[in-house]
C-alpha cells in the first residue's frame, strides 16, 4: 500500500508493501500495452480516476501529482514510474513478434533494400544471358569464349552444353564439340557425329535429354570443315576417311579409347559403356569407327537415318574422278586465281552470301532440303538448330547488324574425288562386330528401301522405321520417339556391359 507521510514534519515515506509484488505489476504492465495505469492502483488507494495524460505521474509525487518528501530521494520508484509512463504511451501499440525483438531498429529497411537489389541482379543477369548466348551463336567466335568462365557459363546455362573449340590432341586440328552430362559420375560415354552441313547443335535436343536425364556424358563433335571447327588444308580434300580420322582423334582426346599392346582398347573402366551415336553421314563414320575398334572399344551404336557411304556403281570410278577434277579448275576460275581460291579456303565464312538475319539462313537451310522435291521434310524448328551453331556476323564493323552469314567451308559442296561401290560398303559393314540400331524415316533420305533393307541386314541392325524427317530427333514431332528408342537400346547395352564386367 503506498501511504502519504504524517504532517508533522517527520520524514514522509514511500512504502511498497510487498516491492517483489509491486515489481511483478510493472511487468505485466510491460507485457500488455492495452491495460491502464488506473486500473494498477485500482483498490490500492481511493483517488478516483487517474487522469490518462502520463504529465500527471511524476517521479516524487503520488498519482494525483501531490508532492511526497520521500519519494524524492527513491531511484528505483524514479525508474519504476518512468516506465509506468512510457508503457502507457504505447498503450495502442501491438507488440513485436518475439523472434524480432532483438533486432535493430535498421534491419528492417536493410533487408528490404538487399530484397530489391537481388531482384534487379537476377533481372540484369537473365537479359545478360539471353543477349549474351545471341552474340556468341551470331559471333561464331567461339574458340575465345570457350576459354572465358563467364561466357562457358552463358552458354551452359542457355543449352545446357559445355562448348569448347581446341584440338582434342596434340597436333590435331581445332574442332568444336558440345557436352551434355556429368563427366565424373560414370556414366555411358556417348560419342555423337552428325550429318553432311550440319554441326554439334544437331544433338542439342537428343544430347542433352541423354544427359540430363539418362546420365550419360554426350560428346557431340563438329566435323573439320562445318561449323566452325578448323577447315582441311587448302587443296584438303574432305573424305569420310578424314571424318573418321577426326572420331577417332575425339575417341582418345576426351580419354575413352587409348593404344594398348594389342591395339586399340577402352581407356575407361571396363563396366563403363562407350556408345556412338551418328545421324546420316554421322552414322557412316560410326559403321567406319565401329568397323576399326570393334568391341574391344565400342559396347553398341545407334545410327539415325545413316546407314553407310553414297556410292557409284564401278563402272563409274573414271568419270566420277574426272568430273571431280575439273569442278576444281572451275571454281578456281570463278575466284580469279589459284591464290583468291586458297584465301577464301582458309578464311572465315568463305565470303558467301549474307543473310538479313538468323531466321532468314534458317529457312535457306530448310530449303535446301525440302526444295530437294524427293520427299525429304525439314521443320523450321530443326533448320534453326542447325544454323545457330555454324554462321557469324557478316558486318563485323557494325555490332547493330542482324545480317549473317555460314561459317562452313564451301569446299565441303565440291565433288568427291573417290567413291565406292555398293558391294564395297556391304563388305564393310558385315566386318562391324559391334550391336547396332537403325532407326529410318518416312520422309527421310531417299536412300531407297532395297537398298536400306540390305545394309541393315548387313549390319545385323535391329531396324526401327517410323514417322518423320531426315532430322527426326530434332523435330518436335518425333523428338521424343528417337529419344526413347536410343535410350532403351543404350540402356538394354548398358546391362549387357555390367554383366559381362561383373563375370570378368
Amino acid at each position: 500500500m503506498l501511504r502519504r507521510a504524517s504532517s508533522d514534519g517527520t520524514q514522509g515515506r514511500t512504502a511498497l508493501d510487498d516491492r517483489g509484488a509491486q515489481r511483478g505489476r510493472s511487468s505485466r504492465l510491460s507485457s500488455s500495452h492495452s491495460q491502464d495505469i488506473d486500473g494498477v492502483f485500482s483498490g490500492a488507494m481511493d483517488y478516483g480516476a487517474v487522469e490518462s495524460s502520463s504529465s500527471l505521474i511524476r517521479p516524487g509525487s503520488d498519482v494525483l501529482g501531490t508532492e511526497v518528501p520521500g519519494l524524492q530521494d527513491s531511484s528505483h520508484d524514479h525508474e519504476l514510474f518512468e516506465m509506468l509512463a512510457a508503457d502507457k504511451a504505447h498503450a495502442g501499440e501491438a507488440p513485436k513478434p518475439r523472434f524480432l525483438r532483438w533486432l535493430p531498429t535498421w534491419c528492417g529497411p536493410l533487408c528490404l533494400s538487399l530484397s530489391i537489389a537481388g531482384v534487379l541482379f537476377l533481372l540484369v543477369l537473365a537479359g545478360l544471358t539471353s543477349s549474351g548466348y545471341e552474340y556468341i551463336r551470331l559471333s561464331g567466335d567461339y574458340e575465345k569464349h570457350s576459354t572465358n568462365l563467364l561466357w562457358a557459363a552463358v552458354i551452359y546455362a542457355c543449352t545446357g552444353a559445355l562448348s569448347t573449340v581446341a584440338p582434342l590432341v596434340d597436333g590435331g586440328a581445332a574442332m568444336h564439340r558440345l557436352e551434355w552430362g556429368d563427366a565424373e559420375a560414370g556414366g555411358p560415354a556417348v560419342l555423337a557425329l552428325h550429318g553432311w552441313m550440319d554441326n554439334a547443335g544437331s544433338f542439342s535436343k537428343l544430347g542433352r535429354a541423354l544427359g540430363e536425364r539418362h546420365g550419360c556424358h554426350v560428346a557431340a563433335l563438329t566435323f573439320p570443315g562445318h561449323g566452325v571447327s578448323a577447315r582441311a588444308e587448302p587443296w584438303g580434300e574432305y573424305h569420310q576417311a578424314l571424318n573418321a580420322s577426326a572420331a577417332l582423334e575425339a575417341l582418345v582426346g576426351l580419354g575413352w579409347v587409348e593404344n594398348g599392346p594389342d591395339g586399340p582398347r577402352k581407356a575407361i573402366p571396363a563396366d563403363r559403356p562407350l556408345f556412338l551415336l551418328g545421324h546420316s553421314m554421322g552414322g557412316a563414320v560410326s559403321a567406319m569407327v565401329a568397323a576399326a575398334l570393334g568391341t574391344a572399344c565400342v559396347d553398341a551404336m545407334a545410327l539415325i537415318e545413316g546407314h553407310g557411304l553414297f556410292t557409284k556403281p564401278s563402272s563409274h570410278a573414271g568419270r566420277a574422278l574426272q568430273d571431280a577434277l575439273r569442278s576444281r579448275v572451275q571454281r578456281m576460275h570463278r575466284r580469279g586465281d589459284a591464290a583468291s581460291a586458297v584465301s577464301q579456303s582458309a578464311g572465315g565464312g568463305g565470303g558467301g552470301r549474307a543473310y538479313e538475319a538468323l531466321e532468314a539462313a534458317a529457312a535457306q537451310r530448310r530449303q535446301s532440303v525440302v526444295g530437294r522435291n524427293d520427299g525429304q521434310i525439314l521443320t523450321p524448328e530443326a533448320a534453326l538448330a542447325l544454323v545457330a551453331w555454324s554462321v557469324a556476323p557478316a558486318d563485323e564493323r557494325d555490332a547493330s547488324s542482324e545480317r549473317v552469314k555460314f561459317t562452313h567451308d564451301p569446299g565441303l559442296r565440291r565433288q568427291s574425288i573417290s567413291y565406292q561401290s555398293e558391294d564395297q560398303v556391304l563388305a564393310a559393314l558385315r566386318a562391324v562386330e559391334v550391336p547396332a540400331l537403325l532407326l529410318t524415316t518416312a520422309n527421310g533420305w531417299p536412300w531407297g528401301e532395297e537398298r536400306t533393307q540390305g545394309r541393315a541386314e548387313a549390319l545385323r541392325a535391329r531396324r526401327v522405321h517410323m514417322e518423320g524427317g531426315h532430322h527426326p530427333h530434332l523435330d518436335a514431332d518425333t523428338a521424343d520417339t528417337v529419344l526413347a528408342e536410343v535410350a532403351a537400346f543404350f540402356e538394354e547395352h548398358k546391362a549387357t556391359v555390367a554383366a559381362r564386367s561383373a563375370r570378368s
